[in-house]
Formats: structure tokens, C-alpha cells, sequence
């Protein structure tokens, strides 16, 4: 992984700012760096292969973007998510074809249980997985659920761009915290 050079200089120079003017320098800063992994996220991201009533082909890769943190600035700290989110004023969940909520399906993977209702949580669907995978091998039928793995986009795009990342931080960083002295 890369690494930042200088950061010392960075958190001396930011300290001289104002408080809410190294916020502004920060966070332009962390949207230029998301830039680069949120190209190569829309480039990786899966569309669907047939049509469906609930969802549009290509929604959740036009809506991938980077969104303020609200845990972090909760915690006084700066942060984004990158991650594809509903357009404003866009009714939410299943049943809304706008809502590109199931993008943590593709990327992280699901159990396949269709209308049945596997009972137990975790650690029954555990059990039941390791079950189908065991049938599977020895050419047993009936089984209860199937795992579906997901393809981790977003983190792809994060271990593939990291490098770019950094170096736009540091440009617009640099940039910024120079204008923002040349102001005072």
C-alpha cells in the first residue's frame, strides 16, 4: 500500500488554517482522491443480465459516488463512503426501481433461500451451506441454501487506485492549503 510523504507538513500547515476552512481543504481533498476509485468502481460494477420490474440495467454503476460520513463527523473526524446511493427524493426500498440498495448483495454475497424461511440466523444458514456443499460433492440432492459470492467492486477499486488516490490527496491538498493562505 502507499504511503503519504510529508504529513507532517500537512498537519502543521492544516493546524495554521482556520477551523472551518481546513474542514473545506480536508474533505475537497478526500473527494479529489475518491475520484480515481470511483471511475474504476463504475468500470467494474455487474449490470443486470435480465430485465427485471424492480430494477434498471446500469443503476447501480451510474450511481456510485462518494457521500459525507455521518459517523465520522459525529466523531468530530472527516470521512467519505463510496458507495452507489439513491438519487434525493427517491422513494426507498425494494419495490422502487431508483433505489440501488442491493448493490451490498453483489458486492459482499448472499444466501440463496428463495420464499422459504431458514430459521436460526447465522449460524443455522452456516450449517445449512456447509450441508449443500457436502451434498454437492457426494451427489446428495436436497438442499436448503446456496450461496451466491459476491464480486467486491468497490473494494477492488479501492486496492487498484489506492496509489492514485494518495497522489491526488496530496496535489489538492496542496493546492488548496496554498490558496488558503494566500487569502489570509
Amino acid at each position: 500500500m502507499a504511503e503519504i510523504v510529508g504529513i507532517e507538513d500537512f498537519n502543521r500547515a492544516i493546524a495554521e488554517l482556520k477551523n472551518d476552512v481546513s474542514r473545506r481543504v480536508v474533505r475537497s481533498a478526500l473527494r479529489a482522491a475518491a475520484k480515481p476509485m470511483i471511475t474504476s468502481a463504475k468500470a467494474n460494477a455487474k449490470e443486470l443480465k435480465k430485465p427485471h420490474p424492480y430494477r434498471i440495467k446500469g443503476l447501480m454503476k451510474s450511481r456510485v459516488v462518494a457521500s459525507n460520513s455521518r459517523i465520522a463527523s459525529r466523531k468530530k473526524m472527516i470521512g467519505l463512503y463510496i458507495k452507489p446511493v439513491a438519487r434525493r427524493g427517491v422513494t426507498r426500498g425494494a419495490k422502487s426501481p431508483l433505489d440501488p440498495f442491493y448493490y451490498r448483495f453483489v458486492a459482499s454475497g448472499f444466501h440463496a433461500v428463495g420464499t422459504r424461511r431458514i430459521k436460526g440466523g447465522r449460524v443455522t444458514r452456516a450449517m445449512n451451506l456447509w450441508n449443500a456443499r457436502y451434498r454437492q460433492e457426494n451427489n446428495l440432492k436436497g438442499q436448503k441454501a446456496r450461496w451466491i459470492p459476491g464480486d467486491d467492486f468497490i473494494g477492488k477499486a479501492f486496492r487498484s487506485q489506492g496509489g492514485a488516490a494518495i497522489s491526488a490527496f496530496e496535489r489538492t491538498m496542496k493546492k488548496r492549503i496554498d490558496a488558503a493562505n494566500r487569502r489570509k
